[in-house]
């Protein structure tokens, strides 16, 4: 029985070697597509040459599918319409912005790399992991801004509104000093300075400066309570 079954098998591989050659094109070293393929239980034509992918779907193996282009079809978990507004996990969207929901949204994890050590610099278009420490903790490094600090060139104020510096969208600081000894000045982040602004004593320096990263950018006036009290100030840009 055994010597049966083993020349039954050296058999079938010569007879299946045999069916390739003779499947074999005259012209290229190809061999033609098994003759039929299974998607759902039922066959299918095989094209004449190539061989096409498949997947499982648990119970049945399924095409994997291309438009006419070649380019591969893929359907998320949930098809985009004209309320989908935003992607949010992989299969996933919420409709016109919709919450999150702790319990049950499907999220993707981001990792890191654990890395001390900084490394080359990238090159531009070059994509690279995230930089972590030994606690899990982003690192970051904090970039470098040129500043350019200007003096004041209207060195005195008088009893009428004036425009001390005018908005800037790259101001990284601002100061104004009071040199007068005696007289106030009131300052406005914003346009027309009245005595209600914010008051500047004699002697004393109001200056603007990043707080939790914002900084006030526009226009900046002040006014003398009396007088033409003398004042002096810079304004660093970047």
């Amino acid at each position: 029985m055994r010597s049966i079954l083993r020349h039954a098998v050296v058999g079938g591989i010569v007879a299946l070697l045999l069916s390739a050659v003779a499947l074999a094109d005259t012209t290229s070293i190809q061999l033609r597509q098994l003759n039929t393929l299974w998607r759902d239980g039922a066959t299918v034509d095989a094209p004449t040459y190539g061989v096409l992918m498949s997947g499982w779907d648990g119970t049945n193996p399924q095409f994997i599918s291309t438009n006419t282009s070649g380019q591969l079809i893929v359907t998320l978990g949930t098809a985009l319409d004209s309320t989908n507004d935003s992607v949010t996990a992989v299969g996933q969207f919420v409709d016109g912005g919709a919450g999150f929901a702790q319990e049950s949204s499907r999220v993707v994890a981001i990792g890191g790399i654990f890395d001390d050590t900084a490394g080359t610099a990238l090159a531009e278009n070059d994509i690279a992991a995230l930089r972590i420490n030994s606690l899990r903790a982003l690192v970051t490094t904090q970039a470098l801004v040129t500043t350019t600090c200007t003096a004041l060139t209207n060195t005195a104020l008088s009893t009428t509104s004036e425009v001390v510096f005018a908005a800037s969208t790259t101001r990284q600081k601002m100061c104004i000093s009071n040199n007068d000894d005696a007289i106030a000045i009131h300052v406005r982040f914003g346009a027309t300075a009245t005595t209600a602004s914010t008051r500047v004593a004699p002697g004393q320096v109001i200056c603007e400066v990043p707080e939790n990263g914002y900084i006030y950018r526009g226009t900046i006036d002040a006014i003398a309570a009396s007088g033409t009290p003398a004042i002096s100030g810079e304004e660093c840009t970047g």
